[in-house]
């Protein structure tokens, strides 16, 4: 099967991120590899699921996944990448989920204020 290459950028889920880095299912490993040759984005929302199936499912440690979304960032778009880039680094850093690590990312480099009743978050948040 080819795929077409278009001027139109397709957004990719988390399944076909999960493939293109673990190349766990050839056909699917291929596809996913096409794709992302092409003209593709991802959403945080995303790599917050990919973190977690890695984390769950395949009991991958956080520096391996910080690794793994590192990889994906490199490869695909996904905006905005100085937060998201934030954010693997804190995950990788600290034991928060990956949407947790978003919002600490958007107090850190964009200024964003952020309330949470979150402890763990809070200290994260009230350091420079």
């Amino acid at each position: 099967m080819l795929l077409q290459k278009s001027t139109e950028k397709t957004l990719l889920d988390t399944n076909v991120l999960l493939r293109y880095i673990l190349n766990d299912n050839e056909e699917m490993s291929r596809i996913a590899s096409e794709l992302i040759d092409g003209t593709v984005y991802t959403v945080p929302e995303v790599l917050a699921e990919v973190a977690y199936v890695l984390a769950k499912v395949y009991k991958a440690n956080r520096a391996d996944i910080a690794t793994f979304l590192s990889a994906i960032v490199n490869d695909v778009d996904v905006e905005p990448a100085h937060v998201v880039e934030k954010a693997i680094e804190v995950y990788r850093d600290n034991n928060l989920d990956f949407v947790d690590c978003m919002l600490v990312a958007y107090n850190k480099v964009e200024g964003t204020k952020v309330f949470t009743f979150d402890k763990k978050m809070n200290k994260l948040l009230d350091s420079n």
